[in-house]
């Protein structure tokens, strides 16, 4: 929302897996956006310990954790249930057609609301 106004609406987003408690669900909470870089390579542990290296174009972290918003060229899954067996580690997917116009209009502090 941008002064009262709709300034991006995304059709689908994928959000943390809700299913395995394996702690990648989206942190519930209101959060702020911390800082936003583009390019930028996300790196981490998958489920089975191995370790991930995922280039995005960009990047808006809202927790210390390290969960934000950002692109995922390598998803092919966009639909409303994908969160509840493949969704991410606990960011906010957003396709790479609409990830630009997110970019746009998010700005450093801004609030997020994860319910």
């Amino acid at each position: 929302m941008r002064k009262g106004k709709v300034a991006v609406h995304l059709n689908d987003v994928v959000t943390g897996t809700l299913e395995g408690g394996k702690g990648n669900q989206t942190p519930k909470g209101v959060w702020y956006i911390m800082y936003k870089q583009s390019p930028s390579v996300l790196r981490g542990f998958n489920d089975d310990g191995s370790k991930y290296a995922s280039k995005v174009q960009y990047w808006m972290p809202f927790t210390l954790s390290g969960c934000g918003l950002h692109d995922a060229s390598w998803r092919n899954d966009w639909s409303k249930t994908a969160y509840l067996t493949g969704g991410s580690h606990g960011c906010v997917n957003i396709r790479p057609a609409e990830i630009r116009s997110v970019w746009n209009n998010v700005l450093t502090n801004e609030a997020v609301i994860v319910y």
